[in-house]
C-alpha cells in the first residue's frame, strides 16, 4: 500500500474497521434517518426545487438506477445523489448528510443497519473534523466536509477495497472546492440549499471513477507548495478533537424549525415573548432564513412559529414594512457565557435570549433558551420529531403508508432496496 496522509488513513481505518454495537445510537440513527426522509419530502410539497430534479438532461430515460423518494423519478446515482442531498437540506428544515449510490452487483444488499452504520460514521467523519477546523477562516464551504464523509462511507457500500477508498479521499480534497460566499450577502443565492447535494454528487462520482480503475494521490494534503494545507488551510494541520467513535450522531440538533442552526432557541424565545404581546435590506429567501432579525421579527408579529413559506419572495411578510422597521430596531449583542456554552463539548448548547423594550419604557423580562426541542439532551425531542415526521409525510403519503415506512424502518434486517421502493410516490396524493 502507498503511503497516504495520515487524515485519510485514520478515516479509511474508521469506516472499514469501527464495530458499532450501542443500540443508543442505531436509534438515534434511526430516528435522524427518518427526519431527512420527513425533510425531503416537505421539499418535494413545497415544489421550490423540482425544476432542478431528475436527470441532468430532461427526457433522459435511465431504466434500472436510483429510485427518488417521494417521486417517480429513476436517475443515475451521481445524480440521485445530488437530488436527495438536496431535498433534504433546500428547505434548512435538517442537518443530516444524505448521498446516494449503487451498490457493487457482487456486494451483498444493503440492509437498514448497513445504512444506520454508515450514518453514523459519515457523522462521525464530518463532525469530528469540523469541530475544530474552521474552514470557513479560509473562504471555503463546510460542505467540502461532506464530500470528504459521503466519499470514505460510499467506498465501503460500493465495495471497495481500503487502498481505493484512500484513493476516493485524496481526489475529494484534491477537488477544487466551493467557496462559501453563497451564504453571504450580496451574493445570498438558492445555492446553499444545494451545496451539499453538489458534495454528494461529487462524492459519488469520485467513488465511482475509482472503482473504474482511476488511481488516487498520496499526499494531496501535505504536499509541498501543491497541497491543500499550504495552499488552502493557511499551512495549518487538522486538529480532530475526538477520535473516531460514536459521539457527533448524539450531538446532532434536529431543527424542528425551519431556521438556521444558531437561531433555533431565538426563534423558541421569540415565540414564547410573542404570546405576550398584542396582536440592511433582504433581497431573497437565502437572505432571509439566515437573519436572525428577520425570524424573531416575524414571529413576535405573527404570533406563531415561523415556516418555511414565510422566507419566500411572495411572502406577505417579506414585503411589509412593519417586519422592516421592527427588524432595524433589533440590537444584537453577544452574551460571552453563550458563547462559551456554545463552544463547551459538554454542553454544545445554542443559547439565545431576548429583551423586549416598549416605547413607553416598559420591559418585558428577558427569555432565555439554552436548547431547543431537536437536541438531544431536551425531553421533548423524540415526540417532536414523531409529530414532524407525521406532518411532512403526510404531505405525500396516506397514514397506512407512513406507518409501513416506520414499520420497516424498525428492521434491521429489511433491505434498503425495498424500503425505497416503499417511499416512492407514483403520482399525487389524491
Amino acid at each position: 500500500m502507498r503511503s497516504y496522509d495520515g487524515v485519510h488513513i485514520d478515516i479509511t481505518h474508521y469506516v472499514y474497521h469501527y464495530r458499532i454495537c450501542n443500540p443508543e445510537s442505531l436509534q438515534r440513527a434511526r430516528m435522524l434517518l427518518l427526519d431527512s426522509l420527513s425533510c425531503a419530502m416537505e421539499t418535494i410539497h413545497d415544489g421550490s426545487v423540482r425544476q432542478i430534479l431528475g436527470p441532468h438532461v430532461s427526457q433522459t430515460v435511465v431504466t434500472s438506477g436510483f429510485r427518488l423518494p417521494g417521486t417517480s423519478i429513476i436517475e443515475d446515482s451521481v445524480k440521485g445523489a445530488f437530488d436527495l442531498g438536496t431535498l433534504i437540506r433546500y428547505l434548512d428544515h435538517n442537518d443530516a448528510l444524505g448521498g446516494a449510490s449503487s451498490m457493487n452487483k457482487n456486494s451483498p444488499p444493503p440492509t437498514i443497519r448497513t445504512l444506520l452504520e454508515a450514518m453514523i460514521k459519515a457523522y462521525e467523519i464530518q463532525g469530528c473534523l469540523q469541530l475544530a477546523n474552521a474552514f470557513n477562516e479560509h473562504g471555503l464551504d463546510h460542505t467540502i466536509l461532506v464530500k470528504v464523509a459521503a466519499a470514505a462511507v460510499v467506498s465501503r457500500l460500493l465495495g471497495l477495497t481500503e487502498e481505493q477508498a484512500l484513493a476516493a479521499l485524496a481526489h475529494a480534497w484534491m477537488d477544487g472546492h466551493p467557496l462559501r460566499t453563497f451564504r453571504a450577502s450580496p451574493n445570498t443565492v438558492g445555492r446553499k440549499g444545494w451545496a451539499a447535494g453538489d458534495a454528494c454528487m461529487r462524492a459519488v462520482h469520485l467513488t465511482l471513477l475509482v472503482r473504474n480503475g482511476q488511481e488516487g494521490a498520496p499526499n494531496p494534503l501535505t504536499a509541498s507548495r501543491w497541497g491543500f494545507n499550504e495552499r488552502l488551510f493557511g499551512s495549518k494541520e487538522f486538529k480532530l478533537p475526538l477520535p473516531y467513535r460514536e459521539n457527533i450522531i448524539h450531538r446532532t440538533i434536529m431543527k424542528l424549525t425551519p431556521t438556521e442552526g444558531h437561531t433555533l432557541t431565538a426563534a423558541v424565545a421569540a415565540l414564547q415573548l410573542a404570546k405576550k404581546l398584542k396582536q440592511g435590506q433582504l433581497f431573497t429567501a437565502s437572505d432571509r432564513d439566515h437573519c436572525m432579525q428577520y425570524i424573531v421579527t416575524v414571529i413576535l408579529l405573527k404570533n406563531e412559529q415561523i415556516e418555511s413559506t414565510d422566507y419566500r419572495d411572495e411572502s406577505p411578510w417579506a414585503s411589509s414594512s412593519d417586519v422592516e422597521d421592527l427588524r432595524k430596531r433589533i440590537v444584537m449583542k453577544e452574551d460571552e457565557t453563550f458563547s462559551r456554552d456554545y463552544y463547551n463539548p459538554d454542553l454544545r448548547s445554542v443559547p439565545n435570549g431576548i429583551k423586549i423594550t416598549f416605547r413607553d419604557g416598559k420591559k418585558l423580562d428577558e427569555v432565555v433558551v439554552h436548547i431547543p426541542s431537536g437536541h438531544p439532551a431536551h425531553p421533548n425531542t423524540p415526540q417532536d420529531a414523531a409529530a414532524k415526521f407525521q406532518k411532512n409525510m403526510g404531505l405525500l403519503f396516506f397514514d397506512e403508508e407512513i406507518r409501513r415506512i416506520k414499520m420497516h424502518l424498525e428492521d434491521d434486517e429489511f433491505c434498503v432496496k425495498d424500503f425505497v421502493d416503499f417511499c416512492i410516490r407514483p403520482g399525487p396524493k389524491l
